[in-house]
């Protein structure tokens, strides 16, 4: 895909095109789309509460699709920067998946403050195992 600055105002409008807004005030990165090319080398963007942001074009970071969905393993995001990272374990936190991998040797764990269902059962640990073993037969995880 073509940099930010390098498509035409339609484009990024047409293709409801994402891009990271940094500093949210209260997610620290969170995926906003383009809704207007502003005057001054700015884009207005939209968080999906329908807050705007304006953000300088030339710093404007696009959103990679698969960043959005809270992959299990960090090395498999389409792009790996802090805006992706943080979002994707804030999504996989969202949805009780407090483990998430980057690679096989590291294991990033958030407390969920709370009892997870399910989270210790007997089923749970015979995926991981499987998943672990796959993984270091050089297979992807679950």
């Amino acid at each position: 895909t073509l940099p930010i600055l390098q498509r035409s105002s339609m484009e990024l409008i047409a293709e409801n095109r994402k891009v990271w807004i940094p500093d949210h005030p209260t997610e620290a990165y969170l995926p906003g789309r383009v809704e207007e090319v502003l005057d001054g080398g700015k884009l207005l963007v939209v968080d999906e509460t329908g807050e705007k942001f304006e953000i300088a074009a030339k710093e404007a970071q696009s959103v990679d699709p698969a960043c959005l969905t809270g992959v299990d393993d960090l090395l498999s995001l389409g792009d790996f920067t802090e805006a992706a990272l943080l979002h994707n374990v804030r999504v996989r936190y969202a949805e009780d998946d407090i483990y998430t991998g980057v690679g096989s040797p590291i294991l990033i764990s958030l407390n969920p403050y709370q009892n997870i269902p399910g989270l210790y059962s007997a089923e749970k640990q015979r995926a991981y195992r499987q998943a672990g073993g796959a993984r270091a037969a050089g297979a992807p995880g679950p």
